[in-house]
């Protein structure tokens, strides 16, 4: 494929993997760039992967503005997981 610019010289890494992915499922490069903010965000250790103590962050972080009587018990988190 042919771009205005070489990203092998202007982009590291994880910009060039964001742009592939983007290309291969046709989603703007932009959009891909928010998820991967969104999932280093909750990958608080930069492990790679959400472990559970960060997803049940992530949920409660999903469910601000819920009143405290509706949060999820723990039972439904771990079946969420």
């Amino acid at each position: 494929a042919s771009h205005g610019f070489s990203e092998n010289l202007t982009l590291d890494d994880k910009q060039r993997r964001i742009r592939q992915i983007a290309r291969e499922y046709g989603l703007p490069v932009a959009e891909v760039e928010e998820y991967k903010d969104a999932y280093d965000h909750f990958d608080e250790d930069g492990s790679g992967e959400i472990e559970y103590d960060e997803f049940v962050h992530l949920i409660h972080a999903m469910m601000a503005g819920v009143p405290r009587d509706m949060e999820l018990p723990e039972s439904r988190v771990r079946q969420f997981w």
